[in-house]
């Protein structure tokens, strides 16, 4: 018998292995080891249960390290979602689950100081250097290939050229990537990329910053914009962007940049995705709507991952991102994960 969950988890763990410990037997017997342990607590366990977040963790047993923190991250999310449960207290009986099925997950439990007060900021002219001392490979992603869509046909690349572009159109080619055409004005088109690139830190640092300072705006203006060849990059636009603040949290966006390549913003998404009101309307930590499956991207061409916006989350420490099932999550993820997906977007003259 035990007075705590963590011993309790272990203990079931250790006995009868991760098909009960993350299974719905798991009530049955987490109340008959964990007799001690608070009505409050066991309900937070048994959501786990309940909301899909141990089959998220089951899927990643045999995962690498780093997909594991990321399915732990997943699965916490779902929690808070499912059941509004304070994040830190789902954190806290999720890294129960992690060290009972023996995975080492780091989690940042400083926690973040409110975001300061917005400050007038000019907007930028120039583009942002390239970052120093990435600590990601910045080799560039490979040249697109022909490749098998999920229903099995072939995509064939387009070239983009005036005229030949509608918003919509997907898998066209520019540089070394594939690309799809959100929109197209005055002779203009407005490029995302097709999949998830790579994966990189927003920042390098756990600090306040916002897209106009953080690295990742440095990398995709600076060695990212060199993978293009100098006709290639002569057809990019310098593209003001305005950084909103966040429409839910209010934290400052930091004021507009002047970027060749970036990233989306959250009004961004929910115009070229997808508007179901629910950005208007207000909530808590995420748009949940029927435009999921739109914004859902691939890594690797296969497996569906999480990628950031370049809007600020709840602090000025976190960035909102599109979840790996396609929720908008505005509360956001530490600038500081390794795992965000890029996704850059671009204007490309026609």
């Amino acid at each position: 018998m035990y007075d705590n969950s963590k011993e309790a988890l272990a203990y079931i763990m250790r006995e009868y292995g991760a098909d009960v410990l993350l299974g719905s037997r798991l009530k049955n017997f987490f109340n008959d080891y964990a007799p001690g342990v608070k009505r409050s607590r066991k309900n937070v366990v048994f959501f786990v249960i309940e909301s899909g977040a141990a089959e998220i963790l089951k899927r990643n047993i045999g995962a690498e390290a780093g997909e594991q923190e990321i399915a732990f991250r997943q699965a916490v999310q779902k929690v808070v979602e499912e059941y509004a449960t304070e994040r830190s207290v789902v954190e806290n009986v999720m890294l129960e689950f992690t060290a009972a099925l023996g995975w080492e997950v780091s989690v940042q439990t400083q926690k973040p100081q409110p975001a300061p007060a917005q400050q007038n900021q000019p907007v930028s002219e120039q583009p942002a250097p390239a970052p120093q001392n990435q600590p990601v490979s910045e080799q560039p992603a490979p040249a697109p290939q022909n490749r098998q869509t999920s229903s099995g046909s072939q995509t064939v690349p387009v070239k983009p050229s005036a005229g030949s572009l509608t918003p919509g159109q997907r898998n066209v080619s520019f540089g070394k990537y594939l690309w799809r055409v959100l929109d197209v004005q005055k002779g203009r088109a407005l490029l995302l990329a097709e999949e998830i690139l790579e994966l990189r830190r927003y920042h390098s640092s756990y600090a306040s910053v916002t897209w106009k300072d953080c690295e990742l705006r440095g990398y995709l203006n600076g060695a990212f914009l060199q993978t293009f060849s100098s006709q290639e990059e002569s057809r990019i636009v310098q593209t003001v962007n305005v950084n909103r603040d966040n429409p839910w949290y209010k934290t400052p966006g930091g004021g507009s940049t002047t970027d060749k390549v970036f990233l989306l913003s959250i009004e961004e998404v929910v115009k070229y995705f997808g508007d179901s009101g629910a950005l208007r309307a207000g909530g808590e930590y995420s748009i949940n709507d029927q435009y999921n499956s739109a914004r859902v991207a691939e890594y690797g061409g296969a497996k569906a991952w999480w990628w950031w916006l370049r809007s600020p989350g709840y602090y000025v420490n976190c960035a909102v991102y599109v979840y790996y099932d396609g929720y908008l999550n505005l509360y956001g993820n530490s600038i500081y994960s390794a795992w965000g997906g890029v996704r850059p977007a671009l204007w490309l003259n026609l």
